[in-house]
């Protein structure tokens, strides 16, 4: 099992935080004229990576109500459209099959463990 998202590192959502610009403000980062963050390299990595603040930790953004793992398949649904919008390669795309059959995986196993348990 996986516990964190299967990014890519393709800084496709890195190229867009202008929609965040004001969660980004508090943390001192400032948005690009062009909507990106100041601190993506042209080779598309952060550049404080290990220090990046909360907001830019892709499982800090789900809303509390939302199962991760419907989170996560909507949040490969938008990097695959924003990737393809950006004309990357498709080898950079994240792979929602591997979500999905992670998410079948877990339920299996979830089901299993209730049918132990009520033996």
């Amino acid at each position: 099992m996986i516990d964190k998202f299967p990014c890519t590192g393709c800084g496709a959502c890195c190229r867009r935080v202008g929609i965040i610009r004001k969660q980004l403000a508090t943390s001192g980062i400032q948005v690009r004229e062009d909507g990106s963050c100041e601190h993506l390299t042209a080779q598309n990595q952060c550049a404080i990576y290990e220090t990046r603040p909360s907001v830019c930790r892709v499982g800090n953004a789900k809303p509390p109500e939302m199962p991760m793992w419907e989170y996560w398949e909507l949040t490969a649904r938008i990097c695959n459209i924003w990737q393809r919008q950006d004309g990357l390669p498709v080898q950079l795309r994240v792979d929602e099959d591997l979500i999905r059959s992670l998410r079948h995986a877990q339920r299996v196993e979830q089901d299993q463990g209730e049918e132990r348990n009520s033996a």
